[in-house]
């Protein structure tokens, strides 16, 4: 079972703030550790440059969360992080595929967050 001092405590999975090249795509992962699934509640992203980039987020397996990439220009900046309808588990040891497209025409820095709570590995 999983211990936390501060309970429930937010935790935040990142990719480091990453400068994205102009209309290319990067494909950064995520490892969520083995010591606790993992529950996304929200998804945020900083943005240091104008322009649009948009998100598509997968798991080592094939498995996609929407069917539609998201635009980052919806919870970046001075917008609201996605709140997602219900938090996704990812098991323990899971990877996250984050294919991220610059569309903008120039480069742009980004770092894009999940956040949400460690809970106990599901048997």
């Amino acid at each position: 079972m999983f211990k936390s001092n501060a309970k429930p405590a937010l935790f935040c999975y990142a990719i480091p703030s990453t400068l994205f090249l102009a209309n290319a795509i990067a494909q950064p992962q995520i490892n969520i550790s083995n010591d606790a699934d993992f529950l996304i509640t929200e998804i945020r992203a900083s943005q240091h440059a104008a322009g649009a980039i948009l998100l598509q987020l997968s798991t080592a397996n094939g498995e996609i969360f929407s069917n539609t990439p998201l635009d980052t220009l919806l919870f970046a900046g001075t917008s609201y992080p996605v709140r997602l309808p219900s938090p996704v588990r990812l098991p323990a040891n899971t990877q996250l595929n984050v294919q991220v497209t610059n569309t903008t025409g120039g480069n742009l820095t980004s770092q894009i967050q999940f956040w949400g709570y460690k809970v106990e590995k599901e048997s």
